[in-house]
């Protein structure tokens, strides 16, 4: 029993590990898009001041930064979901620990009462002994 109890939380452990390596490269990937998302609208900017007005490159320049921003926004929906999912794997590998421990606790307990049992007999069978040496 215990060492399935072992198992179980390794194994919920190693999923939390998997769960916590997408969450970090999904922020990552995050950060990255944000980061490019300023430094074309500082290109841009740039551009526009240098160049002069352009329509085409104002609404090629307007559709990208849209496509970039709205990408932003699937990122971040997709690093909601993982947190989701990141809490419930958190709770499973805590539920898994709770229980190897109770389990580890239990036969413990159930060693140090053995003992106290043995312990007991052996005084109750010196006592014996002692007692039927008095007695004759």
């Amino acid at each position: 029993m215990l060492l399935l109890r072992e198992h179980t939380l390794e194994d919920e452990r190693i999923k939390l590990s998997k769960i916590v390596q997408s969450y970090n490269k999904e922020k990552e990937e995050l950060e990255n898009l944000i980061l490019k998302l300023e430094a074309l609208k500082n290109d841009s900017e740039k551009y526009f001041q240098q160049v002069g007005f352009c329509t085409s490159l104002i609404n090629n320049y307007g559709n990208y930064l849209s496509k970039i921003d709205s990408e932003v926004i699937t990122q971040q929906n997709i690093i909601k979901n993982i947190e989701v999912e990141l809490n419930k794997q958190q709770e499973n590998t805590k539920k898994a620990y709770i229980e190897l421990k109770t389990i580890e606790n239990l036969k413990q307990k159930q060693k140090e009462d053995y003992d106290k049992q043995v312990l007991y007999e052996e005084i109750k069978t010196l006592d014996d002994i002692t007692n039927s040496k008095r007695t004759a």
